[in-house]
C-alpha cells in the first residue's frame, strides 16, 4: 500500500497530461477530489516540469513503475531485494529508452562545445528526479486524501 501512493499521484498527473481520447464533459472524479491548492502543486511541480522535459507516454509509464516498485519498510530482506531488482530493471529500461530517443533526436549539436550524450544523460537525471519530487509532495501535501 505504502508505494502505491505516490504512484497514485503519477496516475493523477497522467489524467492531465495524456487525457483519454474520449471527449468529457468535466474533468476525471479522481482530478475533482484535489482541492485548487493541492492541484496547483500537482501541476506545477509534476505536470509542468514533464511537460517542460518533453516526457513521451512511455517514459512517464515507466516512471510510474519505478515509483510503485520501491521498497517500503515492511518487507522482508529477500522481498525488498526482489523489489530492487525489478526497480533497477526498470530504471535500466528507461535509461536506455531516453538515451536513445535523446541521441536520435540531435541533428546537430547547439553549439562545438555541447555533448549530445551529456545532455541525454542530464535529461534522464532530470527525469528520474520527478520521482523524489513526487515523493515529496506526497508526503507534505496528500496523506490526507488517500488515509
Amino acid at each position: 500500500m505504502g508505494r502505491s501512493r505516490p504512484s497514485g499521484w503519477l496516475l493523477l498527473a497522467s489524467q492531465l497530461l495524456f487525457p483519454t481520447e474520449i471527449k468529457q464533459e468535466s474533468p476525471p472524479i479522481s482530478l475533482l477530489l484535489l482541492s485548487p491548492s493541492k492541484m496547483e502543486v500537482l501541476k506545477t511541480e509534476i505536470v509542468n516540469p514533464i511537460r517542460e522535459l518533453n516526457v513521451s507516454r512511455l517514459e512517464f509509464e515507466m516512471l510510474r513503475l519505478i515509483c510503485f516498485f520501491s521498497t517500503v519498510p515492511q518487507l522482508t530482506s529477500e522481498s525488498k531485494k526482489i523489489v530492487q531488482a525489478i526497480q533497477n530493471s526498470y530504471s535500466s529500461s528507461l535509461s536506455q529508452y531516453s538515451l536513445r530517443n535523446s541521441i536520435s533526436s540531435i541533428i546537430m549539436p547547439i553549439s562545438s562545445n555541447s555533448d549530445p550524450f551529456a545532455g541525454a544523460m542530464s535529461r534522464i537525471s532530470r527525469i528520474v528526479n520527478l520521482l523524489s519530487v513526487v515523493e515529496v509532495y506526497f508526503v507534505q501535501y496528500f496523506k490526507i486524501i488517500f488515509p
